[in-house]
């Protein structure tokens, strides 16, 4: 792979993963200029164009991911959803799916899929609440989207941020006591937690949390800064302004 693909790949892949759909577009056409062999390029292609609303484009895409790497589940999931909102007949998909050579989603897998979405979707919605300090609101969308998925640990974590921000310290704290009993090495929730602790006054239990972070991320900045920040005249608002 030459240096300029590679380069055209990752600030490509990059720009999706950070929601930035228009650049990865124009990213993502340069890549396919130099090289069409890249099923995931064509499958997020095939997610922008559905987010546009340009779904005979986001079939092409699909297929074409599909032709690529015939095992790739996403863009199979992906094709069966965009035919579903073009209308196409049941008849049709399956004869689609089988000129790809590639198994129909079986509907207990297309269902899990679809559920991830809409709990992606209403993780969006609960974002944007949250940027403009609509805490009552975010905490409406991240709730739909964990009766969803609540094993999506970064959804409870945005959940437990509000709450934090809302002075609902212990609601937060039971949101990362959720996180942490199912994934005890997500430093992210522990930082919370520790924050959590320290507002409440309980500053044993909270330097506890954050060296337990530093235990399994050393050069973690935020639990330095956090460490370092507790002392005799050290206060909430003080911690509040790292993070």
């Amino acid at each position: 792979m030459d240096d300029e693909l590679k380069r055209l790949l990752e600030q490509g892949r990059a720009a999706f993963a950070q929601k930035d759909y228009q650049r990865a577009l124009t990213l993502f056409s340069e890549v396919i200029k130099l090289s069409g062999s890249f099923a995931d390029v064509h499958n997020m292609l095939g997610m922008i164009f559905h987010r546009q609303g340009n779904y005979p484009a986001a079939r092409n895409a699909f297929k074409r991911s599909l032709e690529i790497n015939p095992d790739f589940a996403e863009p199979a999931m992906n094709l069966m959803v965009t035919l579903n909102d073009m209308g196409v007949p049941q008849e049709e998909r399956r004869q689609e799916f089988d000129r790809l050579g590639v198994a129909v989603p079986q509907r207990g897998a297309l269902d899990d899929f679809l559920k991830s979405k809409l709990a992606n979707m209403y993780y969006d919605i609960g974002r944007i609440w949250d940027s403009v300090d609509k805490y009552d609101q975010a905490v409406d969308e991240y709730k739909r989207a964990l009766k969803l998925k609540p094993e999506y640990h970064d959804i409870r974590l945005a959940l437990a941020g509000a709450y934090r921000k809302m002075d609902q310290v212990r609601d937060a704290i039971a949101e990362c006591h959720a996180i942490l009993t199912r994934k005890a090495s997500y430093v992210a929730a522990r930082n919370l937690l520790g924050l959590c602790f320290h507002i409440q006054g309980e500053e044993d239990k909270a330097i506890a949390e954050w060296g337990k972070v530093i235990t399994e991320d050393p050069d973690n900045r935020l639990a330095k800064v956090y460490l370092a920040s507790v002392d005799s005249t050290s206060t909430k608002d003080d911690l509040d302004d790292v993070t």
